[in-house]
């Protein structure tokens, strides 16, 4: 190698350094190994753009009272979950919006459900989980037919499932296995967490504790229990090869773990959270049905924050991308960061509150939105549009 090219490599390397060096780092991060720091100020490689194709909803067949939990299939099927009692079922889709048919049906036996929630679509086998009866059931995408179901071992290392813990959330392995978050009991005034293990397709447990979260705090007394929505809250997503992506919402930091919940490596970007006014927040919550004497009994025992929490939700693509919202001075939008999963900045894009996005898959977005004319709701899918900036 010549001289010159000796100076341009140490000068690259010295910029990479002071960049670096420029990013202040909270001390609970800075000890984190294998940690990238970005700049807030890092530009997108994107810029990215939305073309709404299609809507899903009431059919001549179909009507809903309310939407519950969505998923996508590999050939753009969009399966919904109607979540009012005695309406309860879940409606399959074709990607033209046409109704194809129902899969199982509210009650208590084989291919049966009372809660149908988290919707999981692995190996062309949907997965449903129904918090009353503790139970997973699997169905064929093919037929639609019950496959199997299986109740979950509830003693996990003395901790009984029954004694007011409940399922946060269920994410199916590509090895069949299930990655199963459970909460502590919610008891208000008190730290919880979310305990996450493994189980087989049998419902037995097949691991020790592979890793806790810290969930929300509810606060309340003998008369009242919230869970403030400035509340910081876990987020947790898995990737097409099973790493286990987790945050907590308080800050920009995401970190990347093994398949057995090892840390692997992690990333941070500098966000300036929203300051919190309590006393604006108090009078917000002052209505008619509250008076603000009310309000403040209510949150009396609530310990306010400094600040909002950075990110509100965490979703990851087929590409293993990293789709974050975060929580910005307009209150009718989330601002979204879409990122590989080492870090680097791929698009940004602003999205409304009020048509939270459900689902990422096969290059499309997935929104629950409120038809303005007749407030009935529907799933639309919208196009995704990349291009280099």
């Amino acid at each position: 190698m010549d001289k010159f090219g000796y100076i341009i490599i140490c000068l690259l390397l010295y910029m990479g350094c002071t960049n670096q060096q420029t990013i202040d780092l909270p001390s609970h991060i800075s000890e984190l190994e294998n940690l990238t720091a970005y700049s807030i100020d890092t530009k997108p490689v994107y810029q990215i753009q939305f073309e709404k194709q299609q809507t899903f909803g009431d059919t001549d067949e179909v009507l809903f009272q309310r939407m519950g939990d969505i998923a996508i299939d590999d050939d753009g099927r969009v399966l919904i979950s109607e979540s009012t009692i005695g309406y309860r079922n879940i409606y399959v889709f074709n990607p033209n919006g046409s109704y194809i048919g129902r899969i199982g049906s509210e009650g208590n036996g084989p291919g049966e459900y009372r809660t149908p929630t988290n919707l999981q679509i692995k190996s062309n086998q949907l997965y449903v989980y129904d918090n009353l009866l503790k139970r997973v059931s699997k169905f064929s995408m093919n037929t639609f037919s019950h496959v199997s179901s299986f109740l979950l071992e509830s003693d996990v290392d003395g901790i009984e499932f029954t004694n007011g813990m409940t399922v946060h959330n269920i994410l199916v392995r590509n090895d069949g296995q299930l990655l199963i978050g459970v909460n502590d009991p919610p008891i208000p005034n008190n730290h919880r967490f979310i305990h996450y293990f493994l189980f087989d397709q049998q419902g037995s447990i097949t691991s020790e504790e592979l890793l806790r979260q810290r969930d929300e705090t509810i606060f309340g007394d003998r008369f009242t229990a919230i869970m403030p929505d400035f509340n910081s809250h876990p987020l947790l997503s898995i990737t097409s090869e099973d790493q286990i992506i987790i945050a907590d919402s308080g800050e920009f930091l995401i970190q990347i773990l093994d398949q057995a919940g090892q840390y692997i490596r992690a990333f941070y970007y500098p966000f300036n959270n929203l300051p919190l006014e309590k006393e604006r927040y108090l009078d917000e919550k002052s209505t008619a049905d509250f008076e603000r004497a009310t309000v403040e009994r209510i949150y009396n025992n609530v310990e306010f924050p400094e600040t909002w929490p950075a990110l509100e939700s965490m979703l990851v693509d087929e590409e293993d991308r990293i789709w974050v919202s975060t929580i910005v001075e307009r209150e009718d939008i989330y601002h979204w960061w879409i990122l590989e999963n080492t870090g680097e900045l791929v698009a940004k894009f602003d999205w409304p509150r009020d048509k939270p996005i459900k689902a990422v898959k096969n290059g499309f977005l997935y929104t629950l939105e409120t038809n303005e004319e007749t407030s009935l709701q529907q799933i639309i899918r919208y196009r995704i549009d990349m291009s280099r900036l």
